[in-house]
């Protein structure tokens, strides 16, 4: 008799993930203000930011340009949808992995 595979759903709520992988794509910025840009120019838009930006007034929706004139020391990076979705695919696959039932 085979062994039987339970279907199993996980909900998993990872807070601010392209900010996460900005992170750690530059690890010496965790104790800098930063921000997730659309754009690396100072038009684009800042859709994430860690908390030491916020405290000093830096908020998603802000252009970079805005954000750099608040905080000149501001470390800002673009994240690409691929980049966003490779990292969506690997966690769905850990959580697969992690919840295999023989």
């Amino acid at each position: 008799m085979e062994p039987r595979m339970l279907r199993r759903w996980a909900c998993v709520n990872v807070p601010a993930l392209p900010l996460q992988r900005l992170l750690q794509r530059h690890p010496t910025w965790r104790q800098e203000p930063v921000a997730v840009v659309t754009d690396d120019r100072p038009q684009g838009t800042i859709t994430w930011t860690n908390g030491q930006a916020r405290r000093r007034g830096i908020i998603p929706g802000m252009r970079y340009a805005t954000g750099l004139s608040l905080v000149p020391t501001l470390r800002a990076g673009v994240l690409s949808l691929a980049e966003i979705a490779a990292s969506v695919e690997m966690l769905s696959t850990k959580s697969m992995s992690a919840n295999y039932v023989r």
